[in-house]
C-alpha cells in the first residue's frame, strides 16, 4: 500500500449520513474507528483499490447495525408470496422444471443441527478424474464434528426422503439443484468437489443442505423483519430444480413497485462484461417485454424483486422471487433510492451494469467459505497470533504424544 494515504473521514461521513437517514455525530466516530482498522487490509495495493473495496463493501458491513434501526417491518404475506412453491405453479412455463417433497419434522430438525453428519444410507463425495463419485461404503457415516462426540453416534436414517431425493434427480435428467422454500445453499460450493451446485445423488443433497447458512436462515430468520404476531408455522418442502450450467453475466435483479418495472442490474456485482455494456438497450428490452407479457399482475404483490437467467438466445427464464424489502440484497442500487423512485406517468425502467473494471472485487460468498476466525484475521499481527496459537497447540499435542508413548523416543 502506498506510503501516503487520503482522508476518508468526508467520503464516510457523506455514505454515513445518506444511507441512515440520521447524521448522529457518536454513532459516525465509533464506525469511523472500525472504518480505520479496516484500512489497514494488506491485501490492496492502491487507494483506488480501497477506495472501491470501501464504497461496495466495507460501508455496507459497518453500516448495518446502524441501518437496521430504521428498517420497515415486512409482511408474513410478502415472504410466504415468495416461497418458491408459491409462485412455481402460475409460472412454470417459464421457469426451470422443478419437484417438490414434502420435509417432515424430523428432517427439518436434522438440518438445523450443527453436526455435518450424512443419514443412513449416504457418503461423502470425493473428487475423481473431474467426476463426482462416493467414498466407500465403510466411509458412509463420517461425521465432521468433533470426534469424542460422534464417535458412538448413529446416523440418522430418512429411507422415504432419500428415495424420493433419488427418483426426483431422475425425472429431472439425472442432475439437479436444492432449494428450501426461500433459499439455495450457494453458499455451501465450496465442500462439493466440482464446487457447484449440481446434485447427482442424495448423497450431494444432503451435504448442501446441512454446510449451508442460507438453509439455516430459511429455518431459524426467515420471519426476522416480520411482525412477530402475524407469523405463521411453516410447511417446509424441498424443491429440486433441473441443472442447467448459467452463466454469471446472464443473471439480472428487477426491482418492480407498484406493478412498475423500475431498475434492472447485473446480478453478479463482482465481475465486469464488457458485453452487457454493448447489449444495455437489448438487456432492457428483453427482460421489460418478459415482464409484461408473463409477470406483471400475475404475481399477487404490487411491489416485488424477481431474478431472472437471459440464456445464449435471449430468452429470460424467471428464476426467483424476493420481497421488495431491505432484506434483499439491492446489489448496484441502494434501497433508499428504490423505496424514493418515484412511479407515475410513462414507466421508463432504469439499467445498472459494471461500466468498467476496478479494482480487486471479492464474492460475497467468500467469507462463507473458511471458518469465521479466519475472516476476523486482516491484520499482520493477528495472522502472527493466530500461527502462534496454532503452533503452541501442536507443541501441547507432541508433549502429550510423548508421554503416552514414550518408548518411541528410545527407538
Amino acid at each position: 500500500m502506498p506510503e501516503s494515504r487520503m482522508d476518508w473521514t468526508p467520503l464516510f461521513k457523506s455514505h454515513f449520513t445518506s444511507a441512515s437517514g440520521i447524521n448522529n455525530t457518536g454513532n459516525f466516530d465509533i464506525y469511523l474507528d472500525k472504518l480505520k482498522w479496516l484500512l489497514n487490509l494488506r491485501h490492496f495495493v492502491c487507494c483506488d483499490n480501497i477506495h472501491n473495496f470501501c464504497r461496495q463493501r466495507i460501508l455496507q458491513r459497518v453500516l448495518e447495525a446502524h441501518v437496521m434501526a430504521a428498517k420497515e417491518d415486512v409482511s408474513f404475506e410478502e415472504v410466504l408470496q415468495c416461497a418458491i412453491s408459491k409462485w412455481y405453479p402460475s409460472f412454470k412455463d417459464h421457469t426451470f422444471q422443478s419437484v417438490f417433497i414434502a420435509l417432515e419434522e424430523d428432517v427439518v430438525a436434522y438440518l438445523n443441527e450443527d453436526k455435518v453428519v450424512l443419514p443412513q444410507g449416504c457418503s461423502f463425495p470425493v473428487p475423481d478424474r473431474g467426476r463426482r463419485t462416493s467414498t466407500s461404503s465403510t466411509d458412509s457415516h463420517v461425521s465432521w464434528s468433533d470426534e469424542e462426540e460422534g464417535d458412538d453416534e448413529t446416523p440418522p436414517s430418512f429411507p422415504l426422503l432419500t428415495a424420493a431425493i433419488g427418483e426426483g434427480i431422475q425425472r429431472l435428467g439425472g442432475a439437479a439443484v436444492p432449494k428450501l422454500n426461500w433459499s439455495v445453499p450457494k453458499d455451501a460450493t465450496w465442500v462439493c468437489p466440482d464446487n457447484t451446485l449440481k446434485c447427482t445423488s442424495p448423497s450431494d443433497v444432503y451435504l448442501l443442505l446441512k454446510c449451508s447458512d442460507f438453509i439455516q436462515h430459511d429455518i431459524t430468520r426467515v420471519y426476522e423483519y416480520c411482525s412477530k404476531d402475524k407469523c405463521q408455522p411453516i410447511c417446509y418442502q424441498l424443491c429440486l430444480r433441473k441443472w442447467v450450467p448459467i452463466h454469471p453475466s446472464g443473471e439480472f435483479r428487477c426491482f418492480v413497485k407498484d406493478h412498475s418495472l423500475i431498475a434492472i442490474c447485473q446480478r453478479n456485482t463482482t465481475v465486469f462484461y464488457s458485453h452487457l455494456v454493448q447489449d444495455m438497450n437489448t438487456i432492457k428490452k428483453e427482460i421489460a417485454g418478459f415482464y409484461h407479457q408473463v409477470i406483471n399482475h400475475k404475481f399477487p404483490l404490487p411491489s416485488y424483486v424477481f431474478d431472472v437467467y437471459r440464456n445464449a438466445k435471449g430468452k429470460p427464464l424467471l428464476v426467483d422471487f424476493n420481497p421488495f424489502h431491505e432484506m434483499t440484497d439491492s446489489l448496484l442500487y441502494s434501497w433508499e433510492e428504490l423505496k424514493a423512485w418515484q412511479v407515475g406517468g410513462v414507466p421508463d425502467t432504469d439499467v445498472r451494469v459494471l461500466t468498467e473494471q476496478k479494482g480487486i472485487y471479492s464474492s460475497d460468498l467468500s467469507c462463507l467459505r473458511v471458518p469465521q476466525d479466519i475472516v476476523d484475521v486482516t491484520t499482520q499481527d493477528q495472522m502472527t497470533k493466530l500461527i502462534e496459537v496454532f503452533h503452541s497447540q501442536q507443541l501441547e499435542q507432541s508433549s502429550s504424544e510423548e508421554e503416552v508413548h514414550p518408548d518411541k523416543q528410545s527407538q
